[in-house]
C-alpha cells in the first residue's frame, strides 16, 4: 500500500519473492520420488500440488511487485498540469512546502502560451506568456526573471553598491544575460564604461526581443559586451594590464556585479581562484 513512505529497497523485493520459492523446493527431494511404499507417491502428489500453488501465488506476487513500481513511480513523480510552467529546483533539493503549490516544484505558474524555446550550445532557453507575471524567463527550467517583478532583483543588485561609490568609473558585470542588471547600472550617469561579460550570446537576443525593457541598457553607448566564459576572462585580464603598488591594474574595475546562477555553466563561477582574479581588477 502506497503511503508516501520511501519505496522498498531492491533486497526486501528479492526476499520477498524468495519466500515464496523456499518452502516447496526445500522439502522435495525428487531422488525419493520414485521410492515404493511409504506413502512417498501420495506425498509427492501432495508437495506438486503445492509447489503448483506456489508457483500462482508467485506470479501472482510478481505482477503486484510490478504493478506496485509502476504505480509507486508514478505517485512520486510530480505532474506538472495542462497550460502551466512547472519551475523545478536543484536536483535533491526540496521545495518549502509552504511555497509549493503542487509537491516537487519550486513553482507553478499558470501560462498562457509559450512563445519561444531554444537549446543553445550552453542551456535551454524558454519564455512563456504568464497570466500574473507577464513574460517569464527560464533557463534549464529555472525561473530566471518575470517581467512583473525583475526589478526587486536588479535595482537592489545594482544601485546598493553604485550609491556607495558616486565616483565610481568603471563597472564590471558578470553574467546577467537578461540585461536587467547592465540596465540599472547604465542609469548612474557617473559611469564611464561597463564591460558586460556572459557566456551565452542567445540569452542575450533572447531578452533583447521579448523583453526589451529589461534589456534597454544593452544600447547605451558605455556598455561593451564580451560573450565570454567570464571565468576565463577574469583569469585572463588579471594580467592584461600593467598594476600599480598594491597589484591592482592601472586601470581597473570600480564596481564588480556578479549576476549568475548558481548551477550549470556557472558553477566554475563559485570558487576562491575566480574572486581572487575578480579583486585583482
Amino acid at each position: 500500500e502506497f503511503n508516501g513512505s520511501a519505496p522498498p529497497t531492491l533486497a526486501l523485493r528479492v526476499r520477498l519473492l524468495g519466500i515464496f520459492l523456499e518452502g516447496p523446493y526445500r522439502r522435495i527431494s525428487m531422488s525419493r520420488l520414485h521410492e515404493p511404499g511409504s506413502g512417498w507417491g501420495l506425498l509427492a502428489s501432495r508437495r506438486l500440488q503445492q509447489l503448483r500453488l506456489y508457483r500462482a501465488h508467485l506470479s501472482a506476487a510478481v505482477l503486484g511487485v510490478v504493478l506496485g513500481s509502476i504505480l509507486q513511480a508514478r505517485l512520486l513523480t510530480p505532474q506538472c498540469p495542462v497550460g502551466a510552467a512547472c519551475i523545478f529546483g536543484p536536483p535533491g533539493v526540496q521545495p518549502y512546502v509552504e511555497f509549493a503549490e503542487i509537491a516537487g516544484f519550486w513553482a507553478v505558474y499558470e501560462v498562457q502560451r509559450q512563445l519561444y524555446t531554444v537549446q543553445s550550445p550552453f542551456q535551454h532557453i524558454a519564455v512563456y506568456e504568464t497570466n500574473f507575471h507577464g513574460r517569464i524567463l527560464t533557463i534549464d527550467t529555472a525561473l530566471m526573471l518575470t517581467e512583473r517583478d525583475e526589478r526587486n532583483y536588479h535595482e537592489m543588485l545594482s544601485h546598493v553598491p553604485l550609491n556607495y561609490l558616486p565616483e565610481a568609473r568603471r563597472v564590471l558585470v558578470i553574467g546577467g544575460g537578461d540585461g536587467g542588471t547592465v540596465t540599472q547600472a547604465v542609469r548612474h550617469a557617473n559611469l564611464r564604461e561597463v564591460v558586460w561579460v556572459e557566456i551565452d550570446e542567445i540569452v542575450v537576443r533572447t531578452s533583447r526581443k521579448y523583453f526589451p525593457k529589461v534589456s534597454a541598457g544593452a544600447d547605451d553607448s558605455r556598455v561593451k559586451l564580451v560573450t565570454r566564459n567570464a571565468a576565463h576572462w577574469v583569469a585572463e585580464q588579471q594580467f592584461s594590464a600593467l598594476r600599480d603598488a598594491e597589484g591592482r591594474t592601472g586601470d581597473g574595475f570600480d564596481v564588480v556585479l556578479i549576476d549568475s546562477t548558481d548551477f550549470g555553466q556557472a558553477e566554475p563561477l563559485f570558487s576562491a581562484e575566480v574572486y581572487a582574479s575578480v579583486k585583482r581588477l
